[in-house]
C-alpha cells in the first residue's frame, strides 16, 4: 500500500509514511529533564509585561502622590512599591512562598491601608487620641521594616538558587509527606480529644482561680467587657493556665489533618471535638488565639496533602484572607461594645483597616523626643516572665507598659508590633537589623518546612511559622512567647508521640 505524499505548499497534517524521515525536532517545545519535569516548567516570566506594570504603577503613585508633602509622598510611594515588590517575590517563587505572601496580606489591611489614610488625612487617631507629626516618620518606620525583612528572605534565597526543595526542578511541587505507620484516623480524635479535655480544665482552672465566672471570660455572647478576666486575675499566678487553653490549637491542627490527608469517614466525632476547640479558642475575644493554630493547619494541610485543591495556593489565600478578616473585624468590634450586641459593620470594618499605624505613629511622635530608647530591657523579660508572681512579688510589669502609659497616659492594649518594639529598643538602625533577621529566619523556616519529609518535622515548622507571623503582628516578643506556650507545648509533646509510633515508610520519590 502507498501512502500518498503531501505536494508541495500543502500544510494540512498527513499520517507519516514508512519511508518518511523523522520530524526534526520543535525547538520552541521544553526538553525534558532528567528527573521527567520539562525544563522551564512552571516559569511564566514576561520581561515586557512585568516592566509595562511597573512603569504604569510608578506612574500611578507619581499622580496620586503628587499633591502631598515631599517628604511624606517619597516614603509612603516607597511603603507601596517595598510591599508591591515582596508580594510579587513572594508569589512568584516555585513553590510559592506561603508564609511570605501571608505576612504581606497581613501588612497590607493593618499598616499600608492606615498608613496610606493618615498620609493623606495628614493625620491618625486611636480612640480620642490624634497623632499629625508622627504619620511620616511612622511610614517610613513601616516602610525600611518590610524592605529589610523582604532583603532578609531574598538574601536566603540567594542560596541554592531560590530552589528549596533542593534539586527537583524549580516548577515542581514538594513531593507529599508519607503518614507515620500505625496512625490511624482513630488514634488522631483520641489525641485531639485529649487534648481538649486538658485544655478545658485550665480553662476552668484559669477562671474560677481569678475569682471569676465562664460570663466573664465570655465576651462574644455574655456580658463581660473584653479585659474583664485579665483584670480580675492580676497578681494572682493562674494565667498559666489559660496559656494550656492553647492545646485546642494542636487539637485544630490534628483534625485537619486527619481530614485531608487519613479519612474523612466518621466524621461526626472529630466535628463535635473541632467545634468545641474553635469555641473555646475563640470565646475569650482574642482573636490570636484561634487564628495561630488555624494558619499552622493550613500549612500542615498544603504540605501533607497531594489533593488537587492544593496546587492553587493563590485562590485559597485569597478565599482565606477574606474570611480570617470578617471573623477578625466582627471579634475585634464585638468584645469593644460594652453592653451593645448589635453590630455596625461598617464600623467594624473602619476598626479593623487602621490597624496597628495609630500607635506606630504615636511612637515616631514620643521617640526619643519625651523618652529616650530602652535598649533591650523588653527581650530581657523573656528571662522574667516565666517567673510566678508567687515566687517573685516585687517582679516588675512589662517595659512597654510604660511605653503605653508616655504615649497614651494609661494602658489600652495598644500593639505597636515587631517594628515598633525595635524601635523602642535600638531605634531605625534596630528596625533594619531586626526586621533582616527576622525575614532570614522566617523564610529559612518556610524552606525547612517544603524540605521536610517527616509528620514531626512538618508540625513543629508550621507552628512556628504561625507563632513568628503572630510575633510580627504584635510585638510584645517575650509576652506573646508566653501566650503560645501551650501550642509549641503540645505540638512538641505529639511530635514525641509521632517520632516513637514508628518510622515513616519511604519516599516513593
Amino acid at each position: 500500500m502507498t501512502i500518498p505524499r503531501p505536494a508541495p505548499g500543502d500544510r494540512r497534517v498527513h499520517p507519516p509514511g514508512p519511508t518518511d524521515p523523522p520530524d526534526p525536532p520543535d525547538l520552541a517545545a521544553p526538553r525534558a529533564t532528567a528527573a521527567g519535569f520539562p525544563r522551564g516548567h512552571g516559569r511564566t516570566t514576561r520581561p515586557a509585561a512585568a516592566v509595562v506594570a511597573a512603569g504604569l504603577l510608578a506612574v500611578a503613585l507619581v499622580g496620586v502622590f503628587a499633591r502631598l508633602p515631599t517628604a511624606a509622598a517619597f516614603w509612603l510611594a516607597a511603603l507601596w512599591l517595598v510591599w508591591a515588590g515582596g508580594l510579587a517575590w513572594a508569589l512568584t517563587r516555585r513553590p510559592v512562598s506561603l508564609a511570605f505572601t501571608v505576612l504581606a496580606g497581613w501588612q497590607f489591611v493593618y499598616l499600608v491601608i492606615g498608613a496610606t489614610t493618615a498620609t493623606f488625612a495628614g493625620q491618625t487617631e486611636i480612640g480620642s487620641w490624634v497623632f499629625r507629626e508622627g504619620v511620616t516618620p511612622g511610614v517610613r518606620m513601616v516602610a525600611v521594616c518590610f524592605a529589610a525583612v523582604w532583603a532578609g528572605a531574598a538574601a536566603l534565597h540567594l542560596v541554592g538558587h531560590g530552589r528549596p526543595h533542593g534539586t527537583r526542578p524549580a516548577g515542581a511541587r514538594p513531593a507529599p509527606v508519607p503518614r507515620p505507620v500505625g496512625l490511624t484516623a482513630r488514634r488522631l480524635d483520641r489525641w485531639a480529644a485529649a487534648l481538649v479535655v486538658v485544655g478545658a480544665v485550665s480553662l476552668v482552672l484559669y477562671v474560677r482561680l481569678a475569682g471569676a465566672s465562664l460570663a466573664d471570660l465570655n465576651v462574644i455572647g455574655g456580658s463581660a467587657v473584653y479585659g474583664d478576666l485579665g483584670r480580675a486575675g492580676e497578681g494572682a499566678a493562674v494565667k498559666y493556665f489559660k496559656t494550656m487553653n492553647e492545646l485546642a490549637g494542636v487539637a485544630l491542627v490534628l483534625l485537619a489533618y486527619r481530614f485531608v490527608v487519613v479519612s474523612r469517614r466518621h466524621w461526626a466525632r472529630p466535628v463535635l471535638i473541632g467545634v468545641v476547640a474553635a469555641g473555646m479558642l475563640i470565646m475569650s475575644g482574642g482573636r490570636a488565639w484561634l487564628f495561630v493554630p488555624a494558619l499552622a493547619a493550613g500549612l500542615v494541610v498544603w504540605r501533607c496533602s497531594s489533593a488537587r485543591w492544593t496546587r492553587q495556593p493563590r485562590r485559597w489565600l485569597v478565599l482565606a484572607g477574606a474570611a480570617a478578616f470578617v471573623l477578625a473585624a466582627f471579634v475585634g468590634g464585638v468584645r469593644g461594645q460594652s453592653g451593645d450586641r448589635q453590630l455596625d459593620t461598617d464600623a467594624l470594618a473602619a476598626k479593623e483597616v487602621i490597624g496597628i499605624f495609630p500607635p506606630t505613629a504615636g511612637l515616631a511622635e514620643t521617640m526619643p523626643r519625651q523618652m529616650d530608647h530602652l535598649g533591650p530591657a523588653s527581650y530581657l523579660e523573656l528571662v522574667a516572665l516565666p517567673v510566678p508572681r508567687a515566687l517573685w512579688p516585687d517582679k516588675p510589669d512589662t517595659v512597654l507598659g510604660d511605653v503605653q502609659l508616655a504615649i497614651f497616659g494609661k494602658g489600652i492594649g495598644a500593639s505597636f508590633g515587631f517594628h515598633g518594639e525595635l524601635y523602642v529598643a535600638f531605634g531605625m538602625l534596630g528596625v533594619v537589623l531586626g526586621s533582616f533577621l527576622f525575614g532570614l529566619v522566617y523564610e529559612a523556616a518556610w524552606r525547612a518546612l517544603v524540605r521536610a519529609r517527616r509528620l514531626d518535622a512538618v508540625l513543629l515548622l508550621s507552628v512556628a511559622l504561625a507563632v513568628l507571623l503572630q510575633i510580627f503582628s504584635r510585638g510584645y516578643v517575650a509576652g506573646q512567647l508566653a501566650g503560645q506556650f501551650g501550642l509549641v507545648l503540645g505540638t512538641v509533646i505529639v511530635a514525641v508521640l509521632l517520632r516513637r509510633g514508628g518510622p515513616a515508610p519511604a519516599d516513593p520519590s
